[in-house]
């Protein structure tokens, strides 16, 4: 299977609108578009197999903008609650 790129820009810009101030080393780049491109690929094998119907097989086997959000919203929840998880395993239950 080929993998999804995207583009030297795109990289760029993504990881400028997240930290305009921040510096990348060498190569930065080039990694966060392989990955990038990995993460896309993952997104669309998870809407492929949370697809009910074989592809091809008649009513009910398209993808539609209801599968591609309910697919990324539990994409979402998933990395949110990994995330929310490593934070509680640094942090504790620190309160301010």
């Amino acid at each position: 299977m080929k993998r999804t790129r995207i583009s030297e820009v795109q990289a760029k810009n993504a990881l400028r609108k997240a930290n305009p101030d921040r510096q990348y080393a060498h190569g930065s780049y080039g990694r966060f578009r392989r990955y990038s491109g990995n993460l896309i690929d993952l997104f669309a094998m998870i809407v492929e197999r949370r697809m009910d119907k074989p592809a091809n097989s008649g009513r009910g086997c398209r993808v539609t903008p209801e599968h591609i959000e309910n697919s990324y919203a539990k994409l979402q929840k998933v990395v949110y609650d990994l995330l929310l998880n490593i934070e509680m395993k640094v942090y504790g239950d620190e309160e301010e």
